[in-house]
């Protein structure tokens, strides 16, 4: 049996003894009780404690199982397996692009995941989860970023180049990405049905470029450099306007 085997199994015991619970509730349990980690010499010392701060037990590994909040030793999940950590990975790198991309803020993500998934605020943190509430967290993640597929570098810059009317030109700008990138391209003409047939890679230019339909104006296009691709995410940065 491996070590963080020994030390869940461990701690279960130890849970079930004094709270008087069933196996197989051990997720709930666990909720009431606070994880931390702390280094000592190499290794690394993994404790137990309840709400009132009795150690329930410990454990001393060298391995690094969880990460801790920034300024404490309080782990931000459970331990986990190479499987859940595999798990974990996936989520938060499909997730974490919700704020990344500058889609919602930090704050508005977790809540936005928090109605998603039918869950308290307070238990909504990636590191608190098993590998299916994970997988779920990839799944609504995905259908989100699929309607928005593009990632605009330096927004700060672009709304600052158009003061005083900056908030409005970025928003102008940033619809105009949405609806390019969401567009049915079922009943596009062939050569056109995917969004790379669009890129045009000119002489001298860094990268290619895309010109888009401007929202709030007929007459004319948006430009942009396509500078990537991460995952399922176009990254562009803007060029200017041009005529349509």
């Amino acid at each position: 049996m491996g070590i963080v085997r020994k030390f869940i199994e461990f701690v279960r015991n130890k849970i079930i003894t004094r709270r008087g619970f069933a196996p197989g509730t051990i997720t709930k349990i666990m909720a009431k009780y606070i994880l931390s980690k702390k280094a000592k010499g190499k290794k690394y010392q993994y404790t137990v404690t309840d709400e009132k701060g009795n150690v329930i037990s410990t454990r001393t590994s060298a391995r690094d199982y969880v990460g801790v909040h920034k300024g404490t030793d309080r782990a931000k999940g459970r331990l986990a397996n190479a499987e859940l950590r595999r798990c974990k990975i996936e989520a938060h790198r499909y997730f974490d692009e919700l704020y990344k991309r500058g889609l919602m803020k930090r704050r508005e993500a977790y809540k936005w995941l928090s109605d998603q998934l039918g869950l308290p605020p307070e238990y909504t943190h990636i590191g608190m989860f098993n590998p299916e509430t994970c997988a779920k967290v990839v799944d609504v993640s995905k259908k989100y970023l699929l309607t928005m597929r593009f990632a605009l570098r330096r927004q700060d810059k672009i709304k600052a180049h158009f003061e005083p009317n900056g908030d409005e030109m970025l928003n102008r700008i940033k619809e105009s990405l949405t609806r390019f990138f969401a567009a049915d391209r079922s009943e596009f003409p062939e050569g056109y049905r995917e969004i790379e047939d669009c890129f045009n890679q000119l002489p001298g230019e860094p990268y290619p470029t895309i010109a888009i339909n401007d929202v709030g104006n007929d007459d004319r296009m948006i430009e942009f450099y396509v500078t990537g691709k991460q995952y399922d995410v176009y990254h562009v940065a803007f060029k200017g306007f041009t005529k349509g």
